[in-house]
């Protein structure tokens, strides 16, 4: 039998709903860890439907264009990934509902931008330690 005060002891996240306070919990939790450490920047943490439901192939390679480039208007970036510009339109319009991307005018144009310097999605198991001492306070979650 496992000692439940053993901290390295793992949290098996349940197939349940995103907004499960368990699930929101690690999340907050991993966030928090990882922001804590300089190398990880911002930090988001999202759940495995919001992943599901925002990252398609052509969302993620509009991610990575933007963490390379850091800030793009929407025609650079059309033309970076041989894109049309109504479909960056498109996926912008959705990655910033999910608040992973900024979206500023520009005189005419518009310029994007990622909120997060680290983007990642929820682990299937992860220590207890990390959503034991942590409160709900996860913004974005779904309604």
């Amino acid at each position: 039998m496992s000692d439940p005060t053993d901290s390295t002891e793992s949290s098996y996240v349940k197939p349940t709903d995103e907004s499960d306070p368990d699930r929101v919990l690690l999340r907050t939790g991993v966030g928090r860890e990882l922001a804590g450490s300089e190398a990880f920047g911002s930090v988001c943490v999202l759940s495995t439907e919001q992943a599901r439901r925002i990252l398609s192939g052509d969302k993620k390679e509009l991610i990575h264009t933007l963490h390379e480039h850091e800030k793009a208007t929407e025609e650079e970036l059309s033309e970076l990934l041989d894109r049309h510009i109504d479909g960056i339109r498109i996926d912008l319009k959705e990655l910033a509902r999910g608040d992973l991307v900024d979206i500023q005018e520009k005189g005419s144009a518009r310029q994007a931008m990622l909120s997060y310097d680290t983007i990642i999605v929820e682990p299937l198991v992860a220590p207890k330690s990390i959503s034991e001492d942590t409160s709900y306070s996860v913004q974005n979650e779904p309604k």
